[in-house]
């Protein structure tokens, strides 16, 4: 009986060693993340300042922003602060507009967040007044209020076209949207954000929209919320991605091994999880909120089309965007632009312009300047937007040659040229052999060879006019 128990005390004498080293190690971990104050939060709570700012809001003291029932809060009519003022009319202007379109003049109401509020910019530099600075005759009526998701913009947008006459209207879409499509409490997705405030948000299902209402619909249900913060944090959760996947799901003080696999799960749930809206660095169009910002925009336009407005969609990058896009050569928001622009959607997309612009050039470079119609031997890199090269692989390129044909040339061409005049020295008269002239390089090759002689050095002379480092 001695023989047969003690392998099993062993056994279990094993065990108990390596649940005490696995709660060591975790405890350690724990305490280390406690200690750097890098633990993830598990539970929401309101911090001082967004329970500060609430009281503000109760208590009447905000000075430009109000709440509001539908919209979750909204521009005070008459209100402002610093840079900012709101017209009579609840929108950011310098005097009130009527309702018609004054004779003589093209009106454009732009709908959106704080790319097209223009936070942070005086009003004469918002893109909207820098837009109406190029015509005497256009106005643009500035409908856009900070930190709103487009489903926001969208319901404002159904409110205010019964308001005011407006012949062209623009949805301004900042790139990093798509996560306030699923969003119903500020703070969920942006922690410590300074506007602890209810919203409402689109669901799309079956193919259609479902408005999930503003949670808090009513000035009370702040005062409520601040009194007990328990029962109302999950009730604004419901319905939010970015609580469902943080802070749903409670963890257990002990055992320390099975806390550190929750926080484990949390950090991967906080990085996006499944369904995320954004994967691989573009929008996820298997997401739910893919699925709502595209049939937002639909709705938006289909909206504006029967009321017989032209409805426009205008991409607005953040700085970090525009830093990922010019380094990878790609851009988040591209899948919506492309379903967009497939329906036959006017699309304006500014993270395009900016990185279409003409590059810079080294110092010293005086044969080439930004804006040149150039062709280049890059080595690496050719297949991205921007590339860097030296001048000395920079050949000019005649304006009557499409970019495509230039891209073709000197591999091709390049290729046969070299071996029919400088290796071969083919000359008039001469007869021609091209074996396999099926690819570009046999093609090329047969082209310049039955070319009259002025034709051949054309690029030759091209070449050796290139600027040189």
């Amino acid at each position: 009986m001695k023989a047969e128990r003690y392998p099993r005390r062993r056994q279990l004498a094993l065990f108990a060693l390596l649940f005490v080293s696995c709660e060591v190690a975790a405890g350690v971990a724990l305490a280390s993340l406690l200690a750097l104050d890098r633990m993830p939060p598990t539970q929401f709570r309101l911090s001082e300042g967004q329970r500060q700012r609430i009281e503000q809001l109760l208590a009447g003291e905000l000075s430009y922003l109000r709440h509001d029932p539908r919209l979750g809060w909204s521009l005070l009519p008459g209100g402002g602060g610093g840079d900012y003022r709101a017209n009579a009319q609840g929108f950011r202007a310098d005097r009130e507009h009527p309702f018609r379109v004054p004779q003589g003049r093209v009106r454009i109401g732009a709908f959106g967040d704080s790319f097209t509020h223009g936070d942070e910019v005086a009003f004469a530099d918002t893109w909207g007044e820098q837009l109406a600075a190029l015509s005497p005759g256009l106005e643009v009526l500035n409908f856009g209020v900070p930190a709103y998701g487009p489903g926001q913009a969208l319901l404002r947008y159904e409110a205010e076209a019964e308001r005011f006459e407006l012949p062209i209207v623009t949805l301004g879409v900042m790139t990093t949207n798509i996560e306030r499509a699923v969003n119903r409490f500020r703070p969920f997705l942006v922690r410590h954000d300074g506007m602890p405030m209810g919203k409402p948000r689109f669901v799309h299902e079956g193919g259609q929209l479902r408005l999930l209402e503003n949670p808090l619909a009513s000035i009370e249900d702040y005062a409520a919320l601040l009194a007990d913060e328990a029962h109302w944090i999950p009730r604004l959760g419901q319905g939010d991605y970015f609580y469902q996947r943080r802070f749903a799901t409670s963890l257990p003080a002990w055992p320390f091994s099975l806390r550190m696999l929750g926080v484990g799960w949390h950090v991967l749930m906080e990085r996006g999880g499944p369904g995320r809206p954004i994967a691989g660095g573009q929008y996820n169009e298997d997401s739910q909120a893919f699925a709502v910002l595209l049939a937002v925009c639909e709705r938006f336009r289909e909206q504006a089309l029967r009321r017989g407005s032209v409805p426009v969609f205008v991409l607005l990058p953040p700085r970090r965007d525009m830093r990922d896009m010019r380094r990878t050569g790609r851009a988040r928001h591209a899948p919506l632009v492309e379903r967009l622009r497939e329906q036959g959607a006017r699309v304006v997309d500014v993270a395009r312009a900016f990185a279409d612009r003409p590059g810079e050039v080294g110092e010293g470079v005086s044969d080439v300047a930004p804006g040149d119609r150039v062709l280049a031997t890059t080595g690496w890199g050719g297949f991205a937007e921007q590339v860097k090269t030296g001048v000395g692989g920079a050949v000019p390129i005649p304006e009557e040659m499409p970019f495509e044909d230039a891209a073709s040339l000197l591999m091709t061409y390049g290729t046969s040229h070299y071996a029919l005049k400088d290796r071969a020295a083919v000359q008039p008269g001469e007869t021609l052999l091209v074996l396999g002239a099926a690819g570009g390089v046999g093609l090329s090759a047969v082209e310049l060879g039955k070319a009259p002689p002025p034709a051949t050095r054309s690029w030759r002379s091209a070449r050796r006019r290139a600027p040189t480092s």
